[in-house]
């Protein structure tokens, strides 16, 4: 938006939400990917047998939600960027988020467990699937992250469409 390279990405024929999300491709991030699956590799050899094949199949499944949860709060914030151009201290906040999302949410205060569950779900995205490989949560769980994860792309989705309708271009 600050560049005003987005003008010309919304006159494209493809979709204007898939070619912002895959812009840019940093393959340096590979190596993050990398780690981080030796690190679950790592966490499964250490598991003691409740980590079975249906927990991992959970597991993973609440995984590629909670990939899907962060990219739906993300796009969501980038919305943002077509009304009010900058906006570091909206990506400060999303840092700080992330940051809270590190950690399981029974870890917090009853009112901000709530907030990370319910408002911004991140108990979805980090606490599920940790919790489904380890069997320490009822696999209906599972079934709610995958209807979060839904309404959280439906809801990223709606809002969108809604800053495309809404943006008035770089030169306005």
């Amino acid at each position: 938006v600050e560049q005003g390279t987005l003008d010309y990405t919304l006159t494209r024929p493809a979709d204007s939400q898939l070619l912002v999300s895959v812009r840019e491709v940093a393959l340096w991030n590979l190596i993050d990917v990398v780690l981080g699956a030796g690190v679950i590799v790592w966490a499964f050899n250490q598991i003691d047998a409740r980590a079975d094949a249906l927990n991992t199949f959970g597991f993973m499944v609440g995984v590629v939600c909670g990939i899907l949860i962060m990219y739906a709060i993300w796009i969501s914030a980038a919305t943002i960027a077509f009304r009010a151009i900058h906006i570091e201290n909206l990506m400060g906040l999303l840092n700080g988020m992330y940051e809270a999302g590190r950690w399981p949410v029974g870890i917090y205060p009853g009112w901000l467990r709530g907030v990370l569950t319910f408002v911004i779900p991140l108990a979805f995205a980090v606490t599920v699937p940790a919790e489904l490989v380890s069997s320490r949560v009822n696999w209906i769980w599972l079934l709610v992250a995958v209807l979060v994860t839904a309404l959280a792309l439906g809801v990223a989705r709606l809002i969108w469409r809604w800053g495309i309708r809404n943006y008035a271009g770089a030169s306005a």
